[in-house]
């Protein structure tokens, strides 16, 4: 199996999408480099779709990037982000967790959810539980708990 090749995905582009030109800058920030080549084509199609705004077909890519590599984190933080972006918060924090239980040491997993959680509290004691489950293993996990029950105090409720 290839690794992620710049100049491949660069010349499908060039051929397969008629509507968005490539976008060099985009693709090497924000697509991991050690990637198979035809995931990194997918997730650099949905980058390349969200950082234009079309946020439906970013979606698109996103999901088909997890059809080819269940579990894939990157793309559960990037679906999780469209979703909110869009207004379906229900997907958003679905996509959330699943970027937390794909890859629970990362810290920024767990930044995401709660910056998800403040700009949109209206979250249920589920999600708290489910994050709390991850205390033991990422110390950042304490520290979000805290500024969710600190954001509740003043006014933010948690759902029922």
């Amino acid at each position: 199996m290839g690794s992620f090749n710049t100049t491949m995905i660069l010349e499908r582009f060039e051929k397969n999408v008629n509507e968005m030109g490539p976008d060099l800058v985009i693709i090497l920030e924000v697509v991991p480099m050690k990637l198979p080549q035809k995931l990194g084509e997918l997730f650099a199609r949905g980058a390349v779709c969200e950082r234009k705004e079309k946020n439906n077909q970013a979606v698109l890519w996103y999901r088909k990037a997890l059809k080819d590599k269940p579990g894939f984190p990157e793309a559960y933080d990037a679906l999780a982000r469209v979703y909110f972006l869009i207004g379906n918060k229900k997907e958003s924090k679905e996509n959330s967790k699943r970027f937390i239980e794909a890859d629970p040491i990362r810290k920024r997993a767990y930044v995401e959810f709660a910056a998800r959680f403040v700009q949109d509290p209206i979250w249920d004691k589920e999600d708290i539980q489910f994050i709390r489950r991850y205390v033991r293993v990422n110390p950042v996990v304490g520290d979000i708990l805290k500024l969710i029950k600190d954001n509740s105090k003043h006014g933010q409720k948690i759902g029922n």
